[in-house]
């Protein structure tokens, strides 16, 4: 599967479709060794060719043949395989100079009949008579279906190679377009990831890989082939399939180069001539600079000025570094450093050489060293300090700060520094180890602020890393602490951290910590303490259901959070703020995180915080239908480093759930896989929509039961509701009637065996605190929806005839769902209004009719894949005219039977009523069906009776439904009778 490549295969389509339409087009498509030419091209032709098969289609490859050189080779390999005698008299030709007009002729003769499509791959390697067919055919008639194909690698051809002169003359020409296919990038990686592993994976993997990849998907193949799905990061040592793969060009230089570009590797970054010479001549090492040169022409290496020499591909520094062994590895290394020193003996030097210094240093054994280099580079580094480098080196120098007895810092000055530059780089997991550690060596008797501040910052992080919710427990000690000062920040702060573990934890005395956190913060007129503090007077109000006042604190405190540029506190304000909102769905929501992200990005905030906005941000454009943003804003959450386990879950939630309505349903469960693992302890940050994205994919992948269980668990569990709530109810109801219609009943022990159960356990939608739903729209919506859901289980449990009225509640449903700007429920709603129309014959036709149209409208606008395969089927059974224009859905999640084929596990039928029943499904009328078994329509009629009288449907398209449904829910795998 091609992952992240849209617009490359855009381009490739769009030269097939030129030749479908009678235009000859040419694409040259170039780049690097495993980028992903070939599959590329291929998969193209698989998805165009494949699915309209009137393509005639030839391929073949060039090869890296070394001793012989075969004229016209990937032409004549794909003739090779074509049945036609002009063909076999093209392969056969002898006379090269004849070769480009037999060929073009040849092109003439099957493009007149069928569009042709040439793909030649491998052209770097192609020998000049095969070039000059190529361009022959290139510049030929422009009014041949012919699309061309050609693929070349561009990071192999040295000065004078044949190829750059053809590819000068090629793209001359017209009709010519050039495609280079560059790297993936990190959201692309992890796609690849995903289709490779099946799993989504950890984002620490994903950043391991794409680093060492580089975007390359050969490379990335290489590097996870036989890394367990669930692996946090690469093993420490390349496997053998990747060092063969990475090493194979290099093998092909001479003894010196080798030696020299594996000196290069241990410089671990672009090396100077000047440094590798002296460290070369420090080693005895000669002929340095023809080494260098035979590197650079075989390109093994690339030289950049003014950095120096580096490889092609870092695979290839990573693999020759893993080989240097250990004694090389400690003299190498040594004197890198020791020639480092020397070039910064005289002038002071930068941050990149003082990093060096001490990753040379720590390579060759020298603790003391390195840990004093890592301190100096922390010293250069100024308005970097936030950088992962950095905080590397200051993770190295508390590991071996023991070993270094007389260094002036102490363990604890170096603990603030990892805890402040991880904090200004958003890290949450580097600031939760430091502020874990320094509790641990605090007196707190000797400083209680301290030690509450210390408490306080632990327990944000412990649900920005999404490790639980406050403990009111660790938040009064935060208090009690802090009260050594009761006119402190410290104390305002520990106040509005109270509050916000005591509204985690539903207690109603949060209020009063409430005031007097705002009171004593704006009494010190610290900022961050102010806008924590006016956080929690919002979260107070919001739960009391004061929307209007929980705006207005949650406004201020964004204000004076933003003038500090306290980024955690501004992000938290934007939350609460979005929190309070009525309704909290809206195109006016998103808007507002929309415009935070963006002060937060120009403002310089660090990535996690501009991801966490663009994570809740997502979700929101999601729920409205703003599908292709939502799917951008996952890409900024997502995509440039790990963004830490919260935004991870929050982001991974939202993609399970796109996927889920878009029918993606393998990748929506592996989206949710990889957020319930990373939720780790079941209940321990309940504020998530696990349970109701667990609910969508369920009831998407044909699993009713399975979303029945993920909503009454949520719903019974104590504590605060989880995200999404009022979405749960609706979701049970229809995974009820989901499996009364099947006459299915829950196999769990616990749930609801019925919808009459279901309905006395909850009989209104369950919402969160302080929501009144009788003025917010969204929340009338979802009691419209449990309501109608709950009426279509009664109906079936009663019997089709009682279907009457079904179809207008579900208009009905889908009218709200525009007030309430949720599309994905209205699509939904539309489709279920013109199944239930449709159903009660001709008097509602035309009415149902109307409702499909919509359906399938607003479907197609979402790109919702699973109801346009559910509205596709039903236009067939129902036989709704299809306008000239629409195009089929596609079928995504279910299997259509063909006529007569359906095999559905209905018991109780005949073999001709089996036979009937497939017809029926297929959409064949009565005398369609007589046609094809050569039977009466009269007897058509009877055994239609005795299948709705068997089945306890009303009508053929209730019959065609049920057989549908229930073959889907077997899997096909089952027969009827």
């Amino acid at each position: 599967m091609i992952v992240g490549r849209e617009p490359e295969l855009t381009a490739i389509h769009s030269c097939l479709q030129h030749a479908a339409e009678g235009h000859s087009r040419t694409l040259v498509v170039t780049g690097m060794a495993g980028i992903g030419k070939t599959s590329l091209v291929r998969e193209s032709l698989t998805d165009v060719v494949g699915s309209a098969r009137e393509y005639h289609v030839l391929a073949g490859a060039c090869l890296p043949l070394q001793t012989l050189t075969v004229p016209l080779q990937p032409l004549r390999a794909a003739l090779r395989d074509t049945a036609s005698e002009a063909a076999e008299r093209l392969a056969a030709i002898d006379d090269i100079d004849r070769a480009p007009r037999a060929f073009d002729a040849y092109v003439d003769e099957v493009s007149a009949e069928r569009p042709l499509v040439l793909f030649v791959d491998d052209v770097q390697w192609a020998d000049q008579s095969t070039l000059d067919v190529l361009l022959y055919l290139a510049a030929g008639p422009r009014d041949r279906a012919l699309a061309l194909v050609v693929a070349a690698r561009d990071d192999v051809l040295p000065d004078g190679h044949p190829l750059h002169r053809w590819l000068a003359d090629v793209q001359r020409l017209p009709g010519v377009d050039t495609l280079h296919v560059g790297p993936l990038d990190r959201h692309g990686t992890e796609q690849q990831l995903m289709a490779l592993t099946d799993v989504a994976p950890h984002q620490s993997l994903v950043d391991d890989v794409f680093i060492k990849a580089e975007g390359n998907p050969y490379c990335t193949r290489l590097l996870v082939h036989g890394v367990s799905p669930d692996a946090r990061l690469l093993p420490d040592l390349p496997s053998a399939n990747l060092l063969a793969a990475v090493k194979r060009d290099w093998h092909e230089l001479g003894e010196a180069a080798r030696q020299v570009t594996s000196l290069v590797a241990a410089g671990g970054r672009p090396v100077t001539l000047n440094l590798l010479e002296a460290v070369a001549d420090d080693l005895g090492i000669p002929d340095v600079r023809p080494a260098l040169e035979e590197a650079v022409t075989r390109r093994i290496l690339r030289l950049s000025e003014p950095d120096g020499y580096w490889f092609q591909h870092p695979l290839q520094a990573e693999a020759l570094d893993s080989e240097l062994g250990a004694t090389r590895m400690e003299t190498w290394h040594a004197a890198y450093a020791k020639q480092l020193e020397k070039a910064t003996a005289d002038e002071k030097p930068n941050v990149s050489a003082a990093m060096a210094l001490s990753d040379h240093h720590h390579r060759s054994g020298n603790a003391p060293a390195a840990y004093a280099w890592a301190l100096r580079a922390w010293d250069l580094a100024g308005a970097a300090r936030t950088s992962p480098e950095l905080r590397r080196l200051l993770r190295r120098a508390i590991d071996v700060r023991p070993s270094v007895p007389d260094a002036a810092e102490t363990l604890d000055d170096l603990l603030e520094l990892l805890r402040s530059a991880a904090e200004a780089g958003g890290a949450f997991g580097d600031q939760l180890v430091a502020v874990n550690a320094l509790l641990e060596r605090i007196d707190e008797t000797v400083q209680p602020l301290e030690a509450g501040w210390l408490r306080v910052q632990r327990s944000r992080l412990h649900t920005l890393t999404g490790a639980g919710t406050p403990e009111p427990a660790e938040a009064l000690i935060a208090v009690h602490l802090t009260r050594a000062d009761p006119s402190s920040w410290q104390h305002a702060v520990a106040q509005a951290e109270l509050v916000r573990a005591m509204v985690w934890a539903d207690d109603p005395g949060a209020e009063a910590h409430a005031k007097k956190a705002v009171t004593i913060a704006r009494r010190t007129g610290n900022p961050h303490a102010l806008a924590f503090a006016l956080c929690a007077r919002a979260m107070v109000a919001t739960v009391q259901g004061s929307s209007a006042n929980a705006v207005e604190y949650a406004e201020e405190a964004g204000r004076v959070a933003l003038d500090a540029k306290d980024w955690h506190a501004y992000q938290h304000a934007i939350a609460w703020q979005v929190n309070a909102a009525s309704p909290p769905v809206s195109a006016a929501v998103a808007d507002v995180l929309s415009r935070a992200r963006r002060e937060m990005s120009t403002g310089g905030a660090p990535h996690v915080q501009v991801a966490i906005c663009a994570a809740f941000e997502a979700e929101k454009r999601l729920l409205i239908g703003d599908w292709q943003v939502c799917r951008d804003l996952l890409r900024i959450s997502l995509g440039s480093s790990d963004p830490g386990p919260f935004v991870d879950i929050q982001s991974r939630l939202a993609a399970a759930m796109l996927d889920a309505f878009q029918g993606r349903t393998r990748q929506a469960s592996m989206q949710l896989e990889r957020a319930t693992e990373l939720l780790a302890t079941p209940g321990l940050h309940p504020n998530d929509s696990l349970a109701t994205a667990t609910a969508l994919v369920a009831l998407a992948s044909g699993e009713p039961e399975v979303a029945l269980r993920a909503a009454v668990h949520a719903l019974r569990a104590r504590g605060a509701r989880p995200h999404l709530c009022e979405w749960l109810v609706p979701l049970a109801a229809r995974a009820m009637a989901d499996l009364t219609e099947s006459r299915r009943s829950p196999s769990e022990d616990g749930m609801p065996t019925d919808i009459d159960d279901l309905v006395r356990e909850f009989p209104t939608i369950v919402v969160e605190a302080g929501d009144d739903p009788e003025s917010q729209p969204h929340l009338r919506l979802m009691q419209g929806w449990y309501d109608t859901e709950e009426a279509r289980a009664r109906a079936t449990e009663r019997g089709a005839k009682d279907n009457a009225g079904l179809g207008d509640r579900w208009r009905g449903v889908a009218a709200s769902s525009e007030a309430a700007e949720l599309p994905w429920i209205g699509a939904y709603a539309w489709w279920r209004a013109a199944e239930s129309l449709l159903a009660q014959g001709p008097s509602q036709r035309r009415r149902g009719i109307d409702a499909w149209r919509r359906a399938e409208r607003l479907a197609r606008q979402l790109d919702a894949r699973a109801i346009l395969d559910d509205v596709g089927t039903l236009g067939r059974i129902a036989r709704v005219p299809q306008p000239a224009t629409a195009s089929t859905p596609p079928a995504t999640n279910s299997t259509e039977a063909g006529a007569g084929e359906l095999p559905a596990p209905l018991p109780g039928l005949t073999d001709r009523e089996r036979e009937i029943l497939g017809h029926v499904v297929s959409g064949s009328t009565y005398s369609e069906i007589a046609a094809a078994l050569f039977i009466s329509e009269k007897t058509v009629s009877s055994h239609i009776s005795n299948l709705l009288r068997k089945t306890g449907t009303a009508s053929r398209v209730e019959l065609s439904r049920l057989a549908t449904r229930v073959t889907a829910q077997a899997g096909g795998q089952e027969e009827l009778g």
